[in-house]
């Protein structure tokens, strides 16, 4: 009984009739066509950059609806708002508190609120001699 050929028996080595020798080694199948592959992306990082852009939009989304445009506001509880939106706020202190600065051309840069030094926190918090 022979096998019928088609991309997916080309690529994984079954038929019908049951598993054979692939005809492709593994690593080879995500390369590009120059370099020898078969320029088929693999599944996983394919995932990831969905995931990015399905979660880029999500931020977009909630700061549009709930008018939050500065980057890093102090707070974002919102009367009214949506379960997610009530749970990110609720986070939002823990998720503020690990956010630091690596300084760029200082525009977007705010010395009392913005937390320089994890381990310190923000200037707001601390007493001056």
């Amino acid at each position: 009984m022979g096998c019928i050929v088609g991309p997916n028996s080309f690529v994984w080595g079954s038929c019908a009739s049951g598993r054979r020798l692939s005809l492709v080694h593994w690593e080879d199948i995500p390369q590009p066509l120059n370099r020898g592959g078969l320029g088929i992306p693999r599944a996983r990082e394919c995932n990831e950059a969905f995931m990015h852009k399905l979660a880029d939009m999500w931020v977009l989304a909630l700061r549009q609806k709930y008018r939050m445009f500065s980057i890093f506001p102090l707070s974002i509880t919102w009367p009214n708002c949506s379960p997610l939106w009530r749970a990110i706020s609720q986070a939002w202190n823990i998720v503020r508190e690990q956010i630091y600065w690596i300084m760029g051309d200082g525009e977007l840069v705010n010395m009392w609120t913005d937390n320089w030094i994890p381990a310190l926190g923000p200037l707001r918090h601390r007493q001056l001699p």
